[in-house]
């Protein structure tokens, strides 16, 4: 794990608190954000690799794509990306890689995390880019619309968030790292807990996770001092004068 000090000069969903148990309840109709990794080439993106699909009994494409994952795909983008010449034709316990649509792209000259969200009935363009903290025009632009009174229930549509600027170098295994407002998410090997909070200026704040290391190789986490930085840890900062020195995540 690489860390490093460096010296500076002095929003829809709430996470519930972590960790959260993998067994709790989720109501029928409660939303929640999944994120997962997207791998983009020539302006377009998908899914990287994930999720998988095991095929259940009866299952039938058209099933998976519009009832298991909610319309976001088609069944022949699914058959396409899985080499399935005929989608009438899977078998049981047959793992799909369900290709979900996502994006890379930068929005008005700044990262984003991209939140695919379906459209509910009665909404409108200015009211989900109110509740995004956005605007119509940005949302029109980015799911080429044109016209706001077009949008449909169950449409789906690219919602550009606000994520915390990071210090994780481009070698890492981890980059880009990009956070949402209010979100947070463990990473190297469970190790390290970072969240983006708008109130601290969409920085990314990082610190121990205090949670055993997910890496077999590794019988406990490495140590979270950064080299020539006072001795802090990963998260600590020390002032002296107009200078301040922090201990930040650099990546994995």
């Amino acid at each position: 794990m690489k860390l490093k000090s460096s010296g500076t000069s002095s929003a829809q969903t709430t996470c519930p608190p972590p960790p959260t148990p993998s067994d709790k309840n989720v109501n029928a109709t409660e939303k929640i954000r999944i994120p997962f990794t997207c791998m983009c080439t020539n302006g377009t993106g998908v899914s990287n690799r994930k999720p998988v699909y095991k095929v259940q009994k009866d299952d039938f494409m058209y099933h998976i794509a519009k009832e298991v994952f909610s319309g976001l795909l088609t069944f022949q983008q699914i058959a396409n990306v899985n080499g399935v010449p005929d989608p009438n034709r899977i078998n049981p316990g047959q793992e799909l890689w369900i290709p979900l649509p996502c994006s890379c792209d930068i929005v008005n000259g700044i990262k984003v995390v991209h939140n695919g969200m379906l459209v509910d009935k009665g909404s409108t363009v200015e009211g989900i880019a109110e509740q995004y903290g956005t605007n119509s025009t940005t949302l029109l632009t980015l799911n080429n619309m044109t016209d706001p009174s077009k949008l449909q229930a169950g449409q789906v549509l690219d919602i550009p968030l606000p994520a915390c600027s990071s210090n994780v170098n481009s070698s890492s295994l981890d980059y880009p790292f990009l956070l949402a407002n209010g979100t947070y998410v463990y990473t190297a090997y469970n190790c390290v807990k970072c969240k983006c909070d708008s109130a601290n200026n969409y920085t990314l704040q990082c610190e121990p996770s205090g949670f055993k290391s997910t890496n077999s190789d590794w019988t406990t986490c490495p140590a979270m001092q950064c080299q020539g930085a006072d001795s802090l840890f990963i998260g600590n900062k020390t002032s002296s004068g107009c200078n301040q020195t922090s201990c930040v995540y650099s990546g994995c």
